[in-house]
Formats: C-alpha cells, structure tokens, sequence
C-alpha cells in the first residue's frame, strides 16, 4: 500500500509539472458550454412506453414442449446440469472460472472500512482527525456524496433540486445529444479519470477537497470518487447512501466481508423511517390522474396491451385515493413500507 501511494504521488507531481509548464505557453481563457433547455423530439414515439420485462418474458417463454418444459425452463435446467458437470465431486464449489458463476458474490481484494454519518460536517471531521496521525500517509480514504454535493457544473447544480439534479445529469448523457448539450465534466477520457484518482488518492481528502479537485482537473467529482471505490481503504458517506439498496447498487458498494462503522446509530430509526416513507398529498394526486388521463387518450390506441392494462391499473389506484383523501378532512397520507418490506429492500 505505501508503494501505491508513492506512485501516485509521483504521478500527481509529474502531472503537476507539466500543467505548470503548459500554462505557462498557454494564456488562452477556456470556457465551459452552459446547459440549454432540456432535448425534445419532436416525434411523439419518444413518449411511448416500452413493453415490460416481463411481459417481454412471456413472449418469449413459447410454447410448451414435448417434454413438458417451456423453453425458459429447459434453458434453466441446461444450466443447471452444465454447472453441476464443473464440479469435480460431491460437494465442491462450482468454478469460478466461468464468469457468469458467483459473479455477484465475488469478494474484495481487500478489507474496506466504511463509515457513515448523518452529515458531511461530521464525516468532515473523521477526516480531520485522520489527517492528524501517522497512518495517513499510508491510507487512502474516499469520501462520497450525492450530485447535490458534487455537481460542478453550476447550471446544473444551481437547479437546487436534487430530483431534478439527478435527472438532468443523466439526461446530459445521453448518446445523440450535441457536444454543447452535453456536461463538459463527464469523465470520458480514461487518462483523465486516472489523473483524478492518482490526485484523490494520493492525500487524505474530505467532500469539500473532492469538489475542489473536480474543478482543478475538469473531471466530475461525483463520478470521479465513484472510480476510486476498489483502491480506498476507507469510505466515508451519509446515511442515505449506505441504507438504500439502490444507492448501494448505483455506487458498486459491497458490504459483505468489509467494516461498517454507523456514527451515531440512535438516529437509524428516524433515518430509515424517512427514507423508505413519503407523504402523498391530494394535489398530487390530481395532478397525477389529470396528466396521466390524458397520457392515456393520447396513446391508448399505440400502447401494447399489457401497457393499457397498467395504466388503467393506475388509474383506478389514482381515483380511489381521491376518493379517500376526499372523503377525509385530511388531504394527504403517508406511505410508510411495512418491517419485511424495508428488510427485503436494504
């Protein structure tokens, strides 16, 4: 590890140098393409819904065989029987030089400590204290967050909304848009990347550092910290990014055989009870039965049948809420997942 660090080090003061040097030629301005309103086509196709998966399955499964068997069925049981053929007796493992087997489950090459708290102060801090000792020199620490704490790109960030933020960063990507359209800080460049996680690693870092760093080097900083996941031995993130599942997925974090340390834990119950609730009130569901009613005139006779049978499904959940948050003097509900739900999705 510390030679790792070395030669990051070497790399960072090696890049450093040259930057020095071309700025010094260079005394051009370069400016950033601002974000323009969001792409609309003009085809009204790019509002029909694909079929879903699993209606897609069920076209696909075909008739039953001769055997009994659906060709999903059979198609299971051939790899089944290729699987057990791997193993050499009674017992062992299955191989794992087939890519395809506990490929899911596949351990980390070292032991990562991931840390959580409620705010990014207080995760400041633990950085703060790290810095103190000696290990610090030798650990390599990445700090995440959400786009709303490491958006760079001001018309993006200034959107304020982190639902928004979310959305039109991944709509900023998008293959087809013009080169003005799209984020000039998306990491595209694989040696640009690299550059940014010599310089992330290279020092203990806090989320405010990350930013920083994203502006100096011109990559994003929130999928910048993302690639710098396999060689940190400390993670520290919030709550939210830790407890949802989604969130987990999204990153590439894998608890299983890691260190998971939750500062102040007494405050999981509230947080658990906020992210997995919401509260739905009755101008919302107006607005939702309105649009998608008229959603559905539009495209009823262009949608594929299972599609109609969902949005009508939808629609006769919309109607009742009406009915019940009229009914009531209150005019909103929350919605909270029951225990198994919540164990099932964390």
């Amino acid at each position: 590890m510390r030679e790792r660090q070395q030669q990051r080090r070497d790399r960072v003061e090696e890049w450093e140098t040259r930057r020095r040097a071309k700025r010094s030629r260079n005394t051009g301005v370069r400016t950033h393409p601002a974000i323009g309103d969001a792409v609309v086509s003009g085809a009204d196709d790019e509002f029909l819904l694909d079929p879903y998966e699993c209606d897609l399955d069920s076209e696909q499964q075909g008739s039953i065989g001769e055997d009994g068997y659906s060709a999903t069925v059979r198609s299971l049981l051939q790899s089944l029987e290729s699987d057990t053929s791997n193993q050499t007796s009674f017992g062992s493992p299955p191989s794992t030089d087939n890519p395809t087997i506990l490929d899911a489950e596949t351990e980390p090459s070292r032991t990562t400590v991931y840390f959580a708290s409620r705010t990014h102060s207080q995760l400041s801090q633990l950085i703060h204290e790290v810095r103190k000792t000696a290990y610090s020199e030798h650990t390599s620490v990445t700090p995440l967050g959400s786009r709303n704490t490491l958006c760079i790109h001001d018309p993006v960030r200034s959107l304020g909304n982190i639902q928004r933020i979310n959305e039109t960063c991944l709509d900023m990507q998008k293959s087809g848009l013009a080169a003005n359209k799209r984020c000039p800080y998306f990491p595209n460049d694989p040696a640009a990347l690299q550059n940014f996680q010599d310089h992330a690693l290279a020092e203990v870092r806090d989320i405010e550092d990350m930013v920083q760093l994203g502006r100096q080097l011109h990559i994003c900083p929130y999928y910048g910290s993302r690639s710098t996941l396999t060689e940190s031995q400390w993670v520290t993130l919030p709550y939210n990014l830790l407890l949802q599942k989604s969130a987990r997925e999204s990153l590439g974090i894998r608890l299983r055989g890691n260190i998971v340390i939750i500062d102040e834990a007494h405050n999981l119950v509230d947080t658990l009870s906020q992210i997995y609730s919401c509260t739905v009130h009755l101008d919302h569901v107006n607005k939702a039965f309105s649009q998608l009613t008229a959603y559905f005139q539009k495209y009823k006779n262009r949608l594929s049948g299972g599609n109609v049978i969902y949005i009508r499904q939808l629609l006769s959940l919309l109607t009742a809420l009406r009915k019940y948050l009229n009914s009531g003097g209150n005019r909103r509900i929350s919605l909270t997942p029951s225990a198994n739900d919540t164990e099932e999705s964390s």
